[in-house]
């Protein structure tokens, strides 16, 4: 059975091997996107073994050869492995990433509406807050 490379040629054979790469990262990232979703562990390790993996691609794609391309298969073959890994990490060492970065954008926003703009700004953003209780307390809740 002949394998890609040679019925399409290595130069071909590379570019659907990056084209891959550029679906693949994506959506083993949109896992964080999700509410109680994975968090800042799973988000760390699958951001730079996907960018290891794209950056090995990439290469591939300007040195098409069989010996660079055996050396980005050993380098990136563990990539599912390590994905497996990242989620058993972060289920042992859970912080949402999601919520963690929109309490701390409001404590900022808090902190620097309360000290430039005491009345009338601080009053507007506690409105926003107002509209946003229900999924503060939803996850208050869900940390309890």
């Amino acid at each position: 059975v002949p394998m890609l490379p040679v019925v399409i040629g290595m130069q071909k054979t590379s570019k659907f091997i990056l084209g891959n790469t550029l679906i693949l990262i994506p959506y083993s990232l949109i896992l964080v996107l999700i509410p109680d979703g994975l968090g800042i562990v799973y988000t760390i390790i699958a951001s730079v073994s996907g960018g290891l993996m794209l950056v090995y691609h990439y290469k591939l794609t300007k040195t098409p050869t069989s010996e660079f391309a055996w050396k980005a298969y050993k380098v990136t073959a563990p990539y599912l492995t390590i994905i497996f890994v990242a989620v058993a990490l972060d289920a042992a060492f859970h912080f949402p990433l999601i919520w963690q970065l929109f309490l701390i954008t409001c404590l900022i926003l808090e902190n620097l509406l309360h000290n430039l703009f005491p009345l009338l700004l601080y009053s507007v953003f506690q409105l926003g807050l107002l509209l946003f209780q229900p999924l503060l307390l939803q996850f208050y809740v869900h940390l309890l």
